[in-house]
């Protein structure tokens, strides 16, 4: 399923997406807050596993979608669901986008876009965002997205040897259908 917002386009991943997932996680700024699984993409092969993890992704009630430009169609970022969880209805998105593409409104608009599917086609009631506390520019995109910070999980992972503290950032149903309202 294709989604279309403004001059962007969110597809499903395919195998031509693999130098486009190898370029961003060679982007020291773009991958800076992201963690290290993410960071591990450095050939060919391991960008096809974890385009085979997005694509396998849809088969459980979440999903991850290549973000591109429309008129180009090439990969500047991908976005998506995962840790669903069926009995809680909920799961929690994820994304990063190419550093040539920060600061247009890409994000924002994607996350929006995703929301609605979340709520309205997979049946969440919940989407969560787990976040490092330092990046100040996704915490922003989320709460533009009406998302509520629910608090801070102290030290809850290691980086570099380092416990690191991380926000929880969410939102319910009921709150997006409010502030569609």
């Amino acid at each position: 399923m294709n989604i279309h917002v403004d001059t962007i386009t969110l597809r499903a991943p395919e195998d031509r997406d693999a130098q486009g997932f190898i370029a961003i996680c060679s982007e020291a700024e773009t991958m800076r807050y992201y963690g290290a699984a993410g960071a591990n993409i450095r050939t060919h092969d391991d960008a096809i596993r974890q385009i085979r993890w997005c694509q396998d992704l849809f088969a459980n009630n979440a999903g991850r979608w290549i973000i591109t430009e429309r008129e180009d169609d090439s990969y500047i970022g991908d976005i998506g669901f995962h840790s669903f969880s069926a009995e809680h209805h909920k799961a929690e998105i994820g994304y990063r986008l190419m550093r040539a593409y920060w600061g247009r409104g890409i994000m924002t608009n994607c996350i929006s876009a995703l929301l609605a599917i979340g709520f309205n086609q997979f049946g969440y009631n919940r989407v969560e965002a787990l976040l490092d506390v330092r990046n100040i520019g996704c915490k922003k995109v989320l709460l533009k997205n009406n998302f509520t910070h629910e608090g801070r999980l102290r030290q809850y992972e290691r980086e570099n040897g380092e416990f690191i503290d991380i926000d929880i950032c969410s939102i319910l149903k009921s709150e997006y259908r409010a502030a569609r309202s």
